[in-house]
């Protein structure tokens, strides 16, 4: 696995792990107690990591069927 590969592999664990801790802590009583703006903007940053994540799923599934074509 190419070097830039591994960084996107390392990247898309790392950033998975955060979207999963969000996405629970979005269930909590905690969140239900911040204000309107804040409970908004934090559904929005879940959104986006999750476009994101599926981004870099993309990309290394890329990677990995065009190493697969050349082996």
């Amino acid at each position: 696995m190419q070097d830039h590969i591994k960084r996107v592999v390392n990247e898309q664990r790392a950033l998975e792990a955060k979207l999963n801790a969000l996405s629970e802590f979005l269930c909590t009583s905690a969140f239900d107690s911040l204000d309107s703006e804040e409970k908004y903007l934090l559904s929005m940053q879940v959104v986006h990591m999750r476009g994101y994540n599926d981004v870099l799923k993309l990309r290394i599934k890329k990677e990995s069927d065009e190493s697969k074509e050349v082996a």
